[in-house]
Formats: structure tokens, sequence, C-alpha cells
């Protein structure tokens, strides 16, 4: 199901199988006896707990005194343009500031300001917390999210009770937006504001650069921000860098000046829902989201602190939407884009408009039914 399609598609659309009409309502549309099947299981609730614990006991747990528990840290998982420089302030914010890297929540080496998390192995990651004990949070923005770290989640009362791989556990948070706001948040950042060019590139240039470039990108490549106007974008970040750019962006600008309904743009958006090379990379990040503690709706999280706060014991939230170069800026695709644009958009962004609903539905679950979910 797709869900929310485009004004001009939505009498195409389907039911909304995720509840969300009633969900953004604050209500509840499920009874004690009802199994919801695409609700993953709650995380175990001792590691957010221990967390928790330790912000209070700072200058113990860095001191002579020893920790009672396991060592837990949080992961956070930086989508571009989808909120990570407002929840690295945030954690400034509710954390000391020993605890967390300086340059924007990512750990740094000699030569690297930002070391590049996404491209570490599990054993790396694991010395670094190892070595620096102080520090309790990092961030990856620029690579995709590396599935082996998630092996460091506590998943048992075994885990609870052991001490693999140093005694060291994450807590693995992330924040996610609508997908088309995003890719033009991506474009007035990168293609305007911070392109010193003279001649600034249209939104369907932009994004057939980006495709391009995304196509050319390998880890650890100095185009760090390659990936940043890649459709699919948290699909991409969640499978582990497994899903392939599609012609549908290669030739964005054939496609998005041309409109969803043109005879070729539509034999490519055919093209690419048969191609099943999307369905392994689409089922990798939806198994993974489902193991992250948190995940954040960015348009949901003003008015709902309330998962952050209980995950993480955070309770200061005033710098929740801050930006680190010019404006704050509330996109809204739907008023800034052309219809034709926004419908070819949202054809070729499908699979991320998936993850986005399911997550806020996750979100709000949890938020308005925690009376009658498991």
């Amino acid at each position: 199901a797709m869900l929310e399609g485009p004004p001009s598609l939505a009498a195409a659309a389907p039911a909304d199988p995720f509840h969300l009409s009633e969900l953004r309502k604050g209500q509840c549309p499920w009874s004690g006896d009802d199994v919801i099947e695409w609700l993953p299981e709650r995380p175990l609730l001792q590691p957010s707990e221990w967390f928790r614990q330790d912000n209070g006991n700072f200058a113990n747990i860095n001191g002579d005194k020893a920790r009672k528990h396991n060592s837990v840290s949080v992961y956070y998982e930086h989508l571009s343009k989808a909120g990570g420089t407002s929840f690295c302030t945030m954690a400034k914010a509710n954390m000391p500031k020993e605890e967390i890297p300086r340059y924007y929540c990512m750990p740094s080496e000699p030569g690297m300001l930002d070391a590049r998390v996404g491209s570490w192995s599990r054993k790396k990651l694991v010395n670094y917390f190892v070595e620096k004990p102080r520090h309790r949070l990092l961030s990856n923005e620029w690579e995709p999210f590396n599935l082996d770290f998630l092996e460091l989640q506590m998943m048992s009362d075994l885990d609870l009770a052991g001490g693999n791989d140093g005694g060291v556990y994450l807590l693995f948070v992330t924040t996610i937006r609508n997908p088309i706001n995003r890719l033009l948040s991506a474009y007035k950042f990168w293609g305007i504001l911070n392109n010193p060019a003279d001649e600034k590139p249209s939104v369907e240039e932009f994004l057939q650069r980006r495709g391009r470039r995304a196509n050319r990108w390998k880890m650890l490549s100095d185009d760090f921000a390659g990936n940043v106007g890649r459709y699919n974008f948290a699909t991409w970040k969640f499978s582990g860098g497994q899903l392939p750019v599609t012609k549908l962006q290669l030739d964005a600008e054939q496609h998005l000046k041309s409109g969803a309904k043109s005879a070729a743009t539509t034999r490519e958006i055919e093209n690419t829902q048969k191609d099943q090379v999307w369905r392994k990379s689409f089922e990798t990040a939806v198994k993974t989201l489902a193991k992250f503690d948190l995940a954040i709706p960015m348009e949901l999280f003003d008015e709902h602190h309330e998962p952050l706060q209980h995950l993480l014991g955070w309770t200061n939230f005033e710098k929740s939407h801050v930006v680190n170069m010019g404006k704050v800026q509330n996109n809204d695709a739907t008023t800034e884009l052309n219809s034709d644009v926004y419908d070819v958009l949202w054809e070729a962004n499908k699979l991320d408009f998936v993850l986005y609903y399911w997550t806020c539905a996750i979100y709000l679950a949890r938020l308005n039914c925690a009376d009658v979910l498991r």
C-alpha cells in the first residue's frame, strides 16, 4: 500500500492500512485482543533505564565509582536534511558536553574531522567506546547504516547479564521526514544556499545531477554529500546501501518536466516497479528500522516529545528545530512544486513513503495505544 498519494492521484490511493487518520487524532483504533501485524515488538526497556540512570550519575560513572550495569550509549543514524542537526543540538542541551563528540556529534580521527562512522567495522565501533568511555552518543551521516552494528543492541536477558564486546551496548535512534520535503530541503541547502556557482540549478537539474553522483559514490568517497539528493534515501540508508539509483533519477530532468502521466515516464515507473532489485533492499530496510529503539518522524516531534523523553530521559526540547546554516524552513513540497514534478517524485519515492508513514504509525500507536499494545 502506498498511502496518501499526491492530490492528482488521490482517487487511486488505497485505504489507510496503518490507521493514520485515527492515530493522528489521538485515537487508538485497536482493542487488547487485536494483533497489529505491522507493529514491531518493543525493544527491551532495561537498556533505556540504564542510560537514563547514568544521565544523573555522570560524575560517578566517569570517576572512581564503577557502573553497576553494562555501558549503554546512543547510536544516532542521521538522514541528511531530516532533523539531524536538531537532534545533536538537543543532545548537547540534555547531556554533559564531555559525553558527545564535538563536531555535530560525529567522532573525529587524525586528519578526519568526521571519521565517517558508517564505514567502521563493528569491532572498531566497540573499541571507540572502550577507549573513550566518556562518550555516550555518536552520529553517522554520510555512509549508509552498517547492519552489523545492530549486534550491539541488547536483545535478550542473556545480553542484559552478559559482557560481550567489552560490555558495550547501544540504543539505536534516528529521525525521518516526508521524503519529498526532505528532497526539497536538500535542494535548497546543497543546490542553492551551499552552492558557490553563479547559476543555480533547477530542482530537476539538481536531482538528476545528485542521482548521477550517487550512482558513482563509494564508501569513504571524498564526495561525502553524494547521496543527499538520492531518491528513496531512507531505504538506501537502512538497507545498508543496497538500493541502486533508478533510471527515473538518472534521467530526472526528462521525467520531472514531462510529468507522471507521460508515456515515457509511465513506462519507466512501471519498469522500476517490475524490477525486483528494490525488493530485497526494501525488506532489509524494514527489518532494520523495526529493530531501532526509536525512529522519530520530524513532522510529529514538536507535539510529541514523550517517546524521546521516555527513552533517553531528555527534558530540554527548546531547540528541537535548528539548522547549521541559514534559516529554519518548514518546506511543503505540495505547494512549492508544480503537480507534474510532485507526482513523479511521489511515484519515484514510494519505498520511502511507505517507510515514512509506517514509522509515523509506530510512533503514534505506541503513544496512543499504550494500554492495549503488547
